[in-house]
């Protein structure tokens, strides 16, 4: 695919279910932002970080871009749209993630970008699709603006707008998407995470 692709990470949440910042724990000696950062260059041309005002964040890499929310903790559907503004464009695929997504690998992210089709989303199928680990069609990202000026804060609710191509997980065999979609929002995954990489 020579189509442009970009990344915009969302890790300005509160994580009230861990009880402290993600972006900065780490996971095998290494922060989650920085796992997530590593794994995502070489398949996206762009990388935008978008954190709370003032959050301290693990060093990275000098491509990756950092932006603030413009509030703080105003959620993850402020976050993407604060991401796409400073993304200011609209062609190709943007893939959407949280800083706890530890085990992401490059084929899985190209292996899942292959399966959009003419969706303006891929995801790995679950229970309920999730909104995070996902590929976007850039320019359906100006949807989050929309919904935050009609008083919407969830995520999810951005997926009932759009055409979702769910994948199965069978459709990327080899590429362990069980794994890569693997994200950490308690104590408990944090240790299973080091378990894993143990």
């Amino acid at each position: 695919m020579n189509e442009a692709r970009y990344a915009i990470i969302l890790c300005g949440g509160k994580s009230s279910r861990m009880g402290r910042p993600k972006a900065l724990l780490k996971v095998g000696g290494i922060a989650l932002l920085t796992r997530v950062c590593d794994s995502l260059s070489g398949v996206v041309s762009r990388i935008i970080v978008v954190s709370a005002p003032g959050q301290d964040l693990p060093k990275l890499e000098s491509g990756v871009e950092i932006v603030e929310d413009d509030i703080s903790h105003s959620g993850p559907l402020a976050g993407l749209s604060r991401g796409y503004e400073a993304l200011e464009r609209t062609d190709g695929h943007t893939f959407v993630v949280g800083c706890d997504y530890p085990f992401l690998t490059k084929p899985f992210l190209i292996g899942l970008l292959a399966k959009v089709g003419d969706a303006d989303v891929a995801v790995v199928a679950s229970d309920r699709p999730q909104p995070l680990g996902a590929w976007y069609r850039t320019s359906v990202l100006d949807l989050a603006s929309d919904l935050i000026v009609k008083g919407e804060k969830r995520l999810s609710r951005l997926l009932s707008d759009l055409s979702v191509r769910e994948v199965e997980e069978e459709e990327l065999a080899g590429h362990d998407p069980g794994k890569a979609t693997f994200s950490i929002n308690t104590p408990d995954e944090l240790e299973q995470a080091e378990s894993i990489v143990r």
